[in-house]
């Protein structure tokens, strides 16, 4: 189902406009995921073949298949993957079906990132592939659950391969240190709010009457807003590969 405020996301986030600045924090890569070192220079829709085109290729990967392997994703594993799945366009939004829609980005430093999410039901799964200046490949993939009106959690991530269930870990976090995370551990959002939306990402606030749709238009429409700026709770974890991007 495709809706007049539909297309004004597609025009926002093709003209780059789909979020609003922000400014860029000042970086230690000895504390910072590498994933919030990247910087965004202009980004374009995905057409809905290519969105699932990208996403069945990323499926396929070790890193996505550890990823479904895990407890949380039990259910949601097999709907990943099924020949039902749609492609749709980013300025689409369908409800109750499968599907995926995709943005590409071009980042600053002469990389690029193509960021597709899936949503079904109360899941959606962001997935990150990043093509460094150099040629190398880097994956992050998050999961997020909804919890409420407009909360979320994040319940399992992929990073370069790494799967871990965050739901498990929850009942045993570190913590978040008051002055910031030691070296080497970085501060991951356990819980979201997505009230921000309007405010960081407005291009995806036509979506946010249905939370799942919401999520799905900002993780890969403004995906440094959300990870920067809709957290409600966070605890500092390791870094998987600590150091600069």
């Amino acid at each position: 189902m495709k809706s007049a405020a539909g297309v004004v996301l597609g025009v926002s986030i093709l003209s780059g406009s789909g979020t609003s600045a922000v400014a860029s924090p000042q970086k230690n890569p000895r504390n910072q995921h590498w994933f919030d070192q990247l910087t965004g220079k202009s980004k374009a829709d995905l057409t809905g073949s290519q969105a699932l085109s990208a996403w069945r290729e990323s499926s396929r990967s070790e890193h996505m298949q550890k990823l479904m392997a895990l407890k949380p994703m039990q259910h949601s594993a097999r709907m990943m993957t099924c020949p039902q799945l749609r492609g749709i366009e980013a300025s689409e939004e369908v409800i109750g079906t499968a599907s995926v829609k995709g943005v590409r980005h071009d980042l600053a430093d002469g990389g690029s990132m193509i960021a597709v999410s899936f949503v079904l039901d109360e899941i959606v799964v962001a997935n990150y592939t990043v093509t460094t200046r150099s040629g190398g490949k880097r994956q992050l993939t998050r999961v997020y659950q909804v919890t409420g009106a407009q909360t979320s959690q994040l319940i399992a991530e992929a990073d370069d391969g790494v799967a871990t269930d965050i739901s498990a870990l929850r009942a045993d976090e570190l913590g978040t240190l008051a002055n910031g995370c030691p070296d080497c551990m970085y501060r991951r959002c356990d819980e979201q709010n997505w009230g921000c939306v309007q405010s960081c990402c407005y291009g995806c606030a036509f979506a946010c009457g249905i939370l799942s749709t919401c999520i799905a238009c900002a993780t890969i429409g403004c995906p440094w807003c959300v990870s920067l700026n809709c957290c409600n709770r966070s605890s500092c974890y390791p870094i998987v590969r600590c150091g600069p991007y």
